[in-house]
């Protein structure tokens, strides 16, 4: 991985240097196709000394170039300045053979504020010089003399074919090591990445990556570690779920076990010739108690199972809470009163309007109520009341009986959960009703609570929204 991706970067940079110095061709023959057309165009290269000489430089006509700010003057034989027009140029009237010398050199000068066009006159013996000002000048060339081929050419030829393999030494030299550098930046990262994402695909989610990256890698390192965290924590739901399904297979083989062994054994009796009328009616009676055992049991995970399925959808109706309540206890009186129960019910008279499933929330409040029942003696008292918050409200059913541990106060919603097997056998239970009440509140968008104490009782708190 180092080579290929040293090797990836380096013909990155070769090719970005050979880009650069295309670019640099590009943009000098551009200079020169400007410099082309500006030599065209501008008025100092339309009116020049040597288009306007005339040996009568009286009739030179200097109106262009005094209407765009230049100027024409002569310098006669014994260097006096005669000025034919404009203001700008040789500023003496008369010069000394220095003084022409240094402004002959100097107007060659390429970063001249005046741009100064000179020409001799042969026949007449005097100088013509128009001066423009420079508004701006771009100059950059090359200049030979193809007539005289010196020693000197070969030399400076020599020289700046040196200085370019040099430099492409050099460039090709740094451009290696910065290839270097810059994998070296990457290798590390993505090798540590490459070797935890190996270990998260054999299955290793506590795998994470902590470099202290920046940038793009902190990005992705950021997300690695996103990653392997959901995937350990679907791993450990993964893990539950599937114990969980295991144990309930082992909890339904053996709560449907017993009935139906007995369901089977009291039928053989039933069949037998010797057994009387009062033994087979009471063989019928236990058949039949334990056909309603497993029936439950059987109704319970058919029920879970429904609440479970993603089709799964509440029929919400628009209910007064406190009118329902009242109706559910009313139905359950009557076993209350047979059970030898005390009770006490707190239902605010004012309507509190909630969306619900009545069909469903009617099983979450008799499986509250039979369980209370169920697993509580005589004189117990059970009491149900309801309040409202701000968007919220609270239906809490308790009793004062046995309570449970409270070691179970959270696992007593898992399915098959039970405080006393031999007790959940008496009475019949199946295990799953407070777990089929959880997910029916739940898909109300609401909670339930167990607050309990052994030999104190058990609170449940509903939290509904309003």
């Amino acid at each position: 991985m180092k080579h290929s991706i040293f090797r990836k970067l380096l013909k990155n940079y070769i090719l970005m240097f050979f880009i650069s110095t295309l670019l640099v061709f590009i943009a000098y023959f551009l200079l020169l196709f400007v410099d082309g057309i500006l030599n065209k165009d501008l008025i100092s290269k339309t009116y020049t000394a040597e288009t306007l000489m005339k040996d009568d430089y009286n009739s030179i006509q200097v109106g262009e170039v005094i209407k765009n700010n230049g100027s024409v003057q002569v310098v006669t034989q014994n260097l006096k300045v005669i000025n034919l027009g404009g203001t700008k140029g040789i500023t003496n009237t008369e010069l000394t053979t220095e003084e022409w010398s240094n402004f002959l050199i100097n107007s060659q000068r390429k970063e001249n504020n005046y741009n100064y066009s000179i020409e001799y006159n042969e026949s007449q013996d005097f100088w013509l010089v128009v001066t423009f000002p420079v508004s701006l000048r771009i100059f950059f060339g090359i200049v030979t003399n193809e007539e005289i081929m010196s020693s000197d050419f070969v030399r400076v030829l020599s020289i700046i074919l040196s200085i370019i393999i040099i430099y492409i030494v050099m460039l090709v030299i740094s451009t290696s090591i910065y290839a270097k550098i810059s994998s070296a930046n990457f290798i590390k990262p993505l090798r540590e990445l490459c070797k935890s994402t190996k270990n998260l695909a054999q299955g290793d989610y506590k795998e994470r990556v902590n470099l202290h990256l920046t940038a793009e890698f902190a990005e992705l390192q950021k997300n690695f570690n996103h990653l392997a965290s959901q995937l350990e924590v679907q791993k450990k739901f993964r893990e539950e779920s599937e114990s969980l399904r295991k144990q309930m297979i082992l909890d339904v083989s053996h709560d449907l076990k017993n009935p139906l062994s007995s369901i089977l054994g009291y039928s053989e009796l039933c069949l037998e010739n010797n057994v009387n009328s009062t033994q087979k009616q009471k063989y019928l009676e236990i058949i039949y108690n334990n056909s309603l055992r497993a029936n439950g049991l059987i109704t319970d995970l058919f029920h879970l199972s429904k609440i479970d399925s993603p089709d799964f959808k509440l029929s919400l109706q628009k209910v007064d809470i406190g009118e329902f309540l009242r109706e559910k206890i009313s139905d359950s009186l009557p076993l209350l009163e047979e059970s030898e129960f005390q009770w006490d019910f707190n239902i605010p008279e004012k309507e509190i309007i909630l969306s619900i499933d009545p069909q469903q929330m009617d099983r979450v409040f008799f499986n509250l109520f039979t369980n209370s029942i169920k697993y509580n003696s005589k004189g117990t008292t059970l009491s149900v009341s309801l309040s409202k918050q701000k968007d919220t409200v609270s239906i809490v059913v308790a009793d004062n009986g046995i309570g449970i541990d409270k070691e179970l106060e959270k696992e007593i919603f898992k399915p098959f959960v039970r405080e006393d097997k031999s007790r959940n056998s008496q009475t019949g239970g199946s295990g799953l009703g407070l777990t089929i009440v959880k997910k029916i509140v739940e898909a109300h968008n609401g909670t339930i609570t167990l607050q309990t104490f052994k030999n104190v009782g058990c609170k449940f708190e509903i939290i509904l929204p309003i």
